[in-house]
């Protein structure tokens, strides 16, 4: 499928233009074909961007949203980069983000990184996996990261508020390792205890800021506001998602698109 295929290229790299980003770039010179209308309903914004926070359904929206996008934007990118990096190499550029439940998103950093396309590189570099305890695998990988000075992340996440620090981290090169800061924590520029002021400023300073566990509402918020911003008719925007309409199906899910990796659940008390 054209989905399948699109996945397939990002996961080689190919819609990247440099590592942990991908490029939707319209070259049409002319206008996109999805309306007949005014100039207005035809314009497009210049730039989209979106903040990628690992394990929040981004790539699943940018695939999802791809081809609507493109009409909408002159250009979409979508980084595993600091807001700092967007706000210093493109100002004016419209930002979204999403963002996760911490406990879900520490167990997907986990889940990925174990069972991901790179874990068996993770467990040649000493991951806590292999067995066929999940829950000990678990346990191990978080006592390991049970205090904030932790650094060693065997090359995957470190779990310490990565949402947060997205919002604060410093870092705005493209040289490596610090277009993955926020990722890991290789200096003060990307600490594991980032300022909640700081990054509620951050947030702040986001456009569009969508919820993985509400997707389907997300996903339309997002392609209203783009719309809205790139003055079209509602019209203009069409085919949105059945969800995002008022006499959306009753079973409309609110999960994100499935996931290459295997199914994965643990019981977990609330704390």
């Amino acid at each position: 499928s054209d989905q399948e295929t699109a996945r397939r290229r990002v996961l080689r790299g190919r819609d990247r233009p440099g590592r942990g980003g991908m490029f939707l770039q319209n070259r049409s010179s002319g206008r996109p074909a999805i309306t007949r209308g005014d100039a207005d309903t035809a314009s497009r914004i210049a730039q989209l961007h979106v903040v990628h926070i690992p394990k929040t359904a981004i790539s699943s929206l940018m695939l999802q949203t791809r081809g609507q996008l493109k009409h909408l934007a002159r250009q979409v990118y979508a980084g595993e980069k600091c807001l700092r990096h967007f706000e210093t190499h493109s100002p004016g550029a419209m930002r979204v983000t999403f963002f996760r439940h911490p406990r879900d998103h520490v167990l997907s950093q986990f889940h990925h990184c174990r069972d991901g396309p790179y874990s068996k590189r993770n467990r040649r570099r000493g991951f806590p996996a292999g067995s066929h305890d999940a829950l000990g695998d678990l346990t191990k990988w978080l006592s390991h990261f049970s205090t904030p000075s932790t650094t060693a992340d065997w090359g995957c996440y470190n779990p310490w508020n990565m949402q947060a620090r997205y919002m604060t981290c410093s870092c705005t090169t493209y040289i490596p390792p610090w277009v993955y800061c926020a990722q890991h924590l290789p200096s003060a520029e990307a600490p594991a205890r980032p300022v909640v002021a700081a990054s509620l400023a951050g947030l702040e300073r986001v456009h569009v800021v969508g919820i993985s566990e509400l997707y389907s509402l997300s996903t339309c918020l997002l392609l209203a506001t783009v719309c809205l911003r790139a003055r079209r008719d509602a019209s203009a925007c069409n085919p949105l998602p059945d969800c995002c309409f008022c006499d959306a199906p009753a079973g409309c899910a609110e999960s994100s698109p499935r996931s290459h990796i295997p199914a994965f659940q643990l019981a977990l008390e609330e704390a």
